[in-house]
């Protein structure tokens, strides 16, 4: 699993490693309100050093830029203390730290600030602050706060937040309740945008986590550090990117050394060719609350059936669920094996169009399903139950995407940020990627 998602704990286990980030002002060279007013006290013990340059967007060296270093981290409620320095002529700065103080790195010249995760090189790259709105799922108060810095926004009665000037670089985004940290979000801002809007932080495991939010990075202005298709073994969690890293097989299964590529919703693409499909195996079943979405530009009905999703449980050698266009019916259909025995789900299709790019999510939610095009709930269209509770809802399982490797199910267009989750979407989180990711990136052709 990536290591950047939100991550929520107890009050009484929020004890964590050194963290090692940056922050910004929103004041130019006001120093009360970079930190809550703490500011080169002179009260550490300087017995490490850590050095930098300071850069603007162009990749230009900024001489006589300062930058600081905040003694400060995502389980703290403000920053206890700070050092700064002024960049040479050659825009580079050498800081005397505290070695055993969490650290977070901050720089400005002029109107333009910037972040940056310390590292072994400390390249922090200046810009203009941006908005940013989201929510968090199923709380009402609490406040987020950026590490670092005195920015901080009220999490009202509906989970929203929104702050009206926040630094570009790396972030570390903080929810903090009954004035104790719950919980971080880091991410770095990748584009010139003035407005970044995330779609809804969710509980989405039992174990406290909350997962930044899925799909390509770029896609909201912000990178999660999600560069490679990961698969989670231990709980249900898919990410194709379509970018190449994919396991693709042919009708006779074996590996695909050559596939197509096409211009995707973000970056490149899957065009899988007849017969072919990608296949995952001993994953998490799918249980009785999941989520599968996905970006498709169909080209349209043919003659067989096209398969979106099958998944084969390990102790069952048919199909225990399968999402696919039905060619008869000219419909979207799920079938899967319950209790009661095998039940078939269509739905009203009509809004799927070919040739463009459609957003397409299927949710079950207590074996509730859902699904929704372009970000809007569609029925079933035969007056069906919409209830489809698994008949095997444990185990292990593979999962066969764009096809079944029958060689006439694969699915009749491009493929692109598909997902596979063990938790059930909401609808407002469905509506909001929707509606902030529905563009082409600039990163195609594939590198």
């Amino acid at each position: 699993m990536d290591s950047r998602i939100i991550h929520l704990f107890s009050s009484a286990s929020i004890a964590f490693g050194l963290f090692l980030t940056c922050a910004c002002s929103d004041s130019g060279s006001n120093t009360d309100d970079v930190a809550g007013g703490v500011t080169d006290i002179g009260n550490s013990i300087a017995n490490a050093k850590i050095s930098g340059t300071v850069l603007n967007a162009s990749g230009k060296a900024i001489a006589s830029a300062r930058v600081v270093a905040y003694y400060d981290s995502w389980n703290q409620t403000k920053a206890t203390d700070s050092v700064e320095v002024v960049t040479d002529e050659n825009g580079s700065f050498t800081l005397e730290v505290d070695s055993t103080a969490n650290l977070v790195l901050y720089a400005e010249n002029g109107n333009e600030c910037g972040l940056a995760f310390a590292s072994d090189t400390n390249k922090l790259v200046l810009g203009n602050r941006k908005s940013l709105k989201s929510s968090v799922s199923g709380e009402t108060g609490g406040y987020m706060r950026i590490v670092g810095t005195n920015e901080t926004a009220k999490v009202h009665e509906d989970g929203t937040f929104s702050f009206d000037a926040i630094p570009p670089g790396d972030i570390s985004l903080v929810y903090v309740r009954d004035e104790k940290p719950q919980g971080y979000l880091e991410f770095k801002t990748t584009d010139t945008r003035d407005q970044i809007h995330l779609p809804p932080l969710e509980n989405r495991r039992d174990d406290g986590h909350f997962d930044a939010p899925d799909f390509e990075d770029d896609m909201f202005g912000v990178d999660f550090g999600r560069h490679w298709d990961y698969y989670d073994s231990a709980v249900l969690n898919i990410s194709l990117h379509m970018e190449g890293y994919e396991p693709v097989f042919n009708s006779d299964h074996s590996w695909v050394k050559d596939t197509d590529f096409v211009e995707g919703i973000s970056g490149a693409a899957r065009f899988l060719k007849a017969g072919q499909y990608i296949s995952l195996e001993r994953l998490p079943a799918l249980g009785l609350d999941f989520s599968v979405s996905l970006w498709t530009k169909w080209d349209g009905p043919s003659k067989n059936n096209q398969v979106l999703l099958g998944e084969k449980v390990d102790s069952d050698s048919t199909p225990q669920f399968t999402w696919y266009f039905d060619n008869e019916k000219n419909s979207l259909a799920i079938k899967g094996k319950t209790k009661q025995g095998d039940q078939t789900m269509f739905f009203d299709t009509s809004t799927l169009q070919s040739g463009k790019w459609t957003f397409l999510v299927l949710v079950s939610h207590n074996s509730e399903i859902t699904l929704y095009i372009n970000g809007e709930a569609v029925q079933a269209s035969d007056g069906s139950a919409t209830k489809m509770p698994l008949a095997n809802t444990r185990g292990s399982a593979t999962y066969y995407i764009g096809g079944t490797g029958d060689g006439t199910s694969t699915w009749n267009g491009a493929l692109d940020e598909y997902h596979v989750e063990g938790f059930a979407q909401s609808a407002e989180w469905v509506k909001s990627v929707y509606e902030n990711s529905g563009k082409i990136s600039k990163k195609y052709p594939r590198k």
